[in-house]
């Protein structure tokens, strides 16, 4: 069977991968206008391991619009981190910042956490094709690029 080819006519941007890369550049892109497909190989909701999120996401899950789907997520609050040697202990807390911005995160369960934030770019206008593959991009004319899956 041959390759089935997406042309970018109706969507301005193709994003591949639905993880939270792919999910906060759709939404802030949807936001801003611009009609977004988001192409992933696997189907959601899927295993991946645990992450531990830095407060600086948290603006950009503001800024796109996601923040406020998922912020009452029963995710693990955490303030600050420890990192601990044999000789050593070093720890940051988020509130002690040089610009103003969250003093907390969380710590999420990435199967859960990565299918709310595709809930929550659908809900902001997001399209979406799972079980799918890329396997080409061809830009040889840049008024009509080619993605191939």
């Amino acid at each position: 069977m041959p390759a089935e080819k997406i042309f970018s006519l109706k969507h301005k941007v193709i994003v591949i991968g639905a993880g939270p890369a792919g999910c906060l550049a759709a939404s802030y892109l949807q936001r801003k206008g611009v009609e977004v497909l988001v192409i992933e190989k696997e189907s959601f909701p899927r295993f991946v391991i645990g992450e531990s999120l830095l407060p600086a996401t948290m603006s950009h899950l503001e800024e796109a619009g996601l923040l406020e789907h998922i912020i009452d997520m029963p995710f693990q609050k955490k303030y600050g981190a420890r990192f601990i040697d044999d000789e050593s202990t070093c720890t940051f807390t988020f509130d002690e910042q040089y610009t103003p911005s969250y003093g907390w995160t969380w710590q999420v369960q990435r199967a859960d956490f990565d299918l709310a934030l595709v809930e929550a770019a659908r809900k902001n206008g997001v399209q979406f094709r799972f079980n799918t593959t890329v396997t080409k991009f061809d830009n040889a004319n840049p008024e009509n690029p080619v993605v191939h899956i």
